[in-house]
Parts: C-alpha cells; sequence; structure tokens
C-alpha cells in the first residue's frame, strides 16, 4: 500500500511538472511573429549612443504593456553593449536581431524586469513620486576636491568612472566647440532633506511609494544606488523600482530620449515629478523642475568645521526638499477634495508659481526662505542652485572605458528584411 502511495505521487508530481512544462511552452508560443523594423526605430541617438524600440510598436504588435516594451529595450540595449563592447549603434547594429530576441523572450517568457518596477493601480487622490537623480537627489561629479578625501554626512565613496564629453566651459560656462574629455571624482553627495521629504510624503494617505528614474548609464547608476541602499534603507524601503538610461524613450517626435511617464500610469493622472532637467521629460507639464543640487555650493557653504561657513545658503540647500514635500502635500490636498484629474492639475499648474520653470520655481522658494528668516539676493539664489550642464558618460571601474566619438549616422542601421 506505502509502495502505491509513493507510486501515485510522483505520478502526480510529474504530471504537475509536466502541466508546467506545457503551460510555459504554450505561453512561448504565444509571441506573434514579428521582425526587427516592427520594434525597432530606425533612428539612433548621438548622445546616448544606441538604438530604441518604437515603444507604440511593441505595445501594438507584441500586445505588452508600456512598462513591458520598455523592459525589452533596457534588456536589448544592455546586450547590445554586451555583445558589441561598444555604446556606438553602427557597431551594435550586427547584433541587433538576436538581442532583440533575447529581449523579448526574456520580458514577454521569463518575466524579467530589471527595473523591479510592478504595474499599480491607483485610486483617486493616489500617485507615485518620480525622481530624478542626477543634481536632483545627489550630485555625483563635483569639482570640490577637498569634499572627496572625507566622509562626509551624506556622501560615500563608489568605485565608479564618470567619462564627462564637457560641452561647456566649467570656468565661463559657456559652449566650447571641441568638447574636452574629464574625469570624475569617486564621490557621491546626497542632496540634504531627503530624510525629511521622506518622513513628510510617505505617510500621505494617496502616496503609493517613490520610483527613481535616471538618465544615468544603467551600470552606473545601478551600482550607486546599491551602495546608496546600504546607507539608507528607510528611503529605499519606499521604492518601487529604478529605472536608468536605456529606460528613456525616443519616437514621436522626441529630439533626444526622454522619460515618458506613461510607464506609470497610462491616464497620467497618477504621477508627480521631481527632476531638474525637464529637456529629457516627454510630459513637462508634469515636472516639478527643482533647482538643480551644486554639491560644490553646499559643500563650500558647509566648510569643514563646526560653524557653517555660509549659514544662508547651507539652510537653503537643507529646505528645498522639504519645499518640494510641501508642494506634494498641497496637491494631495486638492486631489482627496476634488475631481478625479485635480491632482494632475495641480501639479501641472506650476506649483503656485505660475510656469512650473525652475527660474519660476526659484523665485517662489525665495519666498518660501523668506518667511522662514533667511533672506538671500536674488542672483545669490541663482548662483546656489546653478550648476552648467554637463554630458555625462559613465561605465563602472571594471566595464569597458568607452571612447566617444563624434559624428552622424549614413543611412539605416536596420536589417534589410
Amino acid at each position: 500500500m506505502e509502495a502505491l502511495r509513493y507510486s501515485l505521487r510522483k505520478s502526480a508530481l510529474f504530471f504537475v511538472f509536466m502541466t508546467l512544462v506545457a503551460c510555459a511552452h504554450a505561453q512561448a508560443q504565444t509571441i506573434p511573429p514579428y521582425e526587427v523594423r516592427d520594434l525597432v526605430l530606425d533612428t539612433a541617438d548621438m548622445d546616448f549612443g544606441g538604438l530604441y524600440v518604437d515603444i507604440e510598436g511593441a505595445m501594438a504588435k507584441l500586445g505588452v504593456t508600456r512598462l513591458q516594451a520598455h523592459e525589452i529595450q533596457r534588456v536589448m540595449r544592455d546586450e547590445l553593449e554586451t555583445l558589441s563592447g561598444s555604446p556606438s549603434a553602427i557597431q551594435q547594429a550586427p547584433h541587433l536581431k538576436q538581442a532583440l530576441a533575447d529581449a523579448v523572450d526574456s520580458v514577454v517568457n521569463r518575466g524579467i524586469s530589471p527595473s523591479g518596477f510592478k504595474p499599480l493601480t491607483f485610486k483617486k487622490g493616489e500617485f507615485v513620486v518620480v525622481f530624478d537623480l542626477d543634481e536632483t537627489l545627489l550630485t555625483h561629479w563635483y569639482r570640490l576636491s577637498k569634499g572627496t578625501a572625507q566622509e562626509r554626512r551624506g556622501s560615500f565613496p563608489l568605485a565608479l568612472r564618470d567619462t564627462v564629453p564637457s560641452y561647456v566651459d566649467r570656468g565661463t560656462g559657456d559652449t566650447v566647440a571641441q568638447p574636452k574629455l574629464m574625469i570624475s571624482g569617486s564621490m557621491v553627495q546626497l542632496r540634504p532633506g531627503i530624510d525629511e521629504f521622506t518622513q513628510a510624503v510617505s505617510v500621505l494617505p494617496g502616496c503609493k511609494g517613490f520610483v527613481l528614474f535616471t538618465a544615468k548609464e544603467d551600470r552606473t547608476a545601478d551600482a550607486m544606488i546599491a551602495e546608496w541602499k546600504k546607507r539608507d534603507p528607510y528611503f529605499f524601503s519606499h521604492v518601487l523600482g529604478v529605472l536608468g538610461r536605456n529606460h528613456l524613450r525616443m519616437g514621436n517626435g522626441l529630439a533626444k530620449p526622454s522619460k515618458d511617464m506613461r510607464i506609470f500610469d497610462e491616464s497620467l493622472q497618477h504621477v508627480i515629478l521631481l527632476d531638474d532637467n525637464e529637456s529629457r521629460v516627454m510630459q513637462k507639464e508634469l515636472c516639478f523642475q527643482i533647482p538643480k543640487f551644486n554639491a560644490d555650493s553646499y559643500l563650500v557653504a558647509k566648510g569643514t568645521g563646526r560653524t557653517p561657513v555660509n549659514a544662508s545658503i547651507v539652510k537653503a540647500h537643507e529646505l528645498m526638499l522639504p519645499y518640494a514635500a510641501g508642494a506634494i502635500e498641497h496637491c494631495a490636498d486638492e486631489a482627496a477634495l476634488g475631481p478625479a484629474n485635480a491632482l494632475a492639475q495641480c501639479w501641472s499648474d506650476g506649483l503656485g508659481n505660475g510656469d512650473g520653470t525652475a527660474g519660476a520655481e526659484l523665485t517662489g522658494f525665495g519666498v518660501y526662505l523668506h518667511r522662514q528668516g533667511i533672506d538671500l539676493p536674488a542672483a545669490d539664489l541663482t548662483k546656489t542652485f546653478d550648476q552648467p550642464f554637463e554630458f555625462e558618460f559613465s561605465r563602472p571601474l571594471s566595464g569597458p572605458f568607452p571612447t566617444f566619438k563624434a559624428g552622424k549616422l549614413q543611412g539605416s542601421l536596420l536589417p534589410v528584411q
């Protein structure tokens, strides 16, 4: 009898296993046939390099969600760089068919999700906060050489090297015709006020959590966040996912790879974005163009002693994120009382500053500082948060060190069908 029960259990387990295999096989067959041209744009970006998925084309052809289409692009672009050993779209093109097929299989059949973000459903008044990284929540590359030699609160060393083909003279701010290759230090400085922001916003009834969405190179961002997460598990307990450069999109008339907030909410009624650079944002009306975090300004004002060199500038830096938290709380209150689109309307109205631009937001912030008893002349306030734009191109120290080449593409990079 015992042998019979054992045999039956074994048969049942075998049946379950074969059923799972059959289901997996059946799922693998659900991907419709496609050509590379159906899913990949016949354009490339020469700044960030590489080829991009036609997001809407992938959604229609494969029956995937917008998030899945972006995840397919991330996996494809990662593999293209690995196979070619280059960020150049020209050198990646011969590997495109294999990388695309592997990416579709990984995301659709195996459920691979590099971002870790899971789709959300929203009720009225609920929202997710999307953060940019560089010059919004942190600065990875700054000039204060003394700051890289010692541990500071909010700083941590990072085994990365940033290569920056700089189009801006950092001394004058003028554009230069021939970019110079510059290499960063290995420190990250976090923007002060992150804890206060997290404490204030995470407890709002409508807040579903935070997402990090950076234009920083993916492997560099992954390494940076892994190190940061060790030091701030409280903040990351509220982070729902991390998206990087390979999640940016092209197409739809975009001049440069951009962040699409529809990844998180197709209706755009439940997304709040804080980003210092709206030029890489598809829905600019949903961007709080937060003044840049200038780590040089902050560290110089703090000094190395117990007393700050310039207490007003230090306080201005420390209050920027709490100020943004107050704006979110205001819009969350509006959403709780108003119609379904109240949150998005409040956010797109510019948070009370009229047009939502960084300059206007800085003016509004100056008024806020005055109420806190901190008076900074407009010129000093602008200088405090100003930082020349840099083209950033980075890799971990263990990875390949890219060569920057400017130039234009000639002809199509897609295979002839």
